[in-house]
């Protein structure tokens, strides 16, 4: 079990995503299966896009956060065991998928990193690049926080973007150009920007397909720790 408490980093992050799906900390840690009608379309973190479906598994309950008029479709969750493993997941998508029309279901996997586990990876050089690259520039228009390049030939061959997605948490997510990756630079752009979240007081959270071993090998390189699974999708037309 996590601990939490109201100091902890848990209950911080606790915190955050209680308000997004529209539920109490409490709701989080119950041993129970619990369907919130919420505005999850109001809810942008990851790709971006608004999500009509959101859930997280916290190893003590699961929550699922829909569009209203929807709750009663998903009655059923009540006959699985309390894991978001594919079976509930296929559940979900065929109750759900003539609701909500076209979209993109994901089965993430979501993880946190405080300075007290942070690893640093570090090395060579790297900076903020928000201002000189374009990618980057793009990046962080789009979610307002600095976007660290592992710089290689004068060009960033890494980015890590830091994702400012509440006021406690921040995420981040990474970039890297297919001929640079292998070689170290997504943990060590990933270093810079955990290290400028803490700076601001924030933790940090990753996410990723539960299959994309690479995203999570590098998050676990830097100490990235397990804090729940997600499901949901993206509304792409919206």
């Amino acid at each position: 079990m996590i601990e939490n408490n109201s100091h902890s980093p848990i209950d911080r992050i606790d915190s955050h995503f209680a308000r997004h799906l529209g539920c109490c900390n409490e709701n989080l840690r119950t041993g129970q299966i619990k369907v919130v009608e919420s505005a999850p379309l109001q809810f942008k973190f990851a790709k971006g896009y608004p999500l009509p479906v959101f859930a997280m598994d916290y190893g003590e309950a699961i929550v699922y956060a829909v569009q209203p008029g929807m709750k009663s479709l998903l009655d059923g969750l009540q006959t699985f065991p309390r894991m978001l493993d594919d079976a509930m997941c296929d559940f979900v998508e065929h109750e759900l998928q003539p609701e909500i029309g076209v979209v993109e279901w994901f089965r993430g996997v979501r993880l946190w990193l405080d300075d007290l586990h942070f690893i640093d990876q570090e090395f060579g050089e790297v900076r903020d690049v928000s201002e000189t690259d374009d990618r980057a520039a793009a990046i962080r228009a789009r979610w307002g926080g600095p976007v660290f390049g592992q710089i290689i030939d004068g060009k960033p061959a890494s980015l890590a973007a830091v994702k400012l997605v509440g006021q406690d948490v921040w995420d981040i997510s990474i970039e890297t150009d297919s001929q640079w990756r292998g070689r170290g630079f997504a943990k060590s752009a990933t270093s810079a920007a955990a290290k400028y979240i803490f700076s601001q007081n924030r933790l940090a959270t990753w996410a990723t397909d539960r299959d994309n071993t690479a995203s999570l090998h590098t998050a676990r390189s830097v100490g990235f720790r397990p804090y729940a699974l997600e499901h949901g999708c993206f509304l792409r037309n919206a």
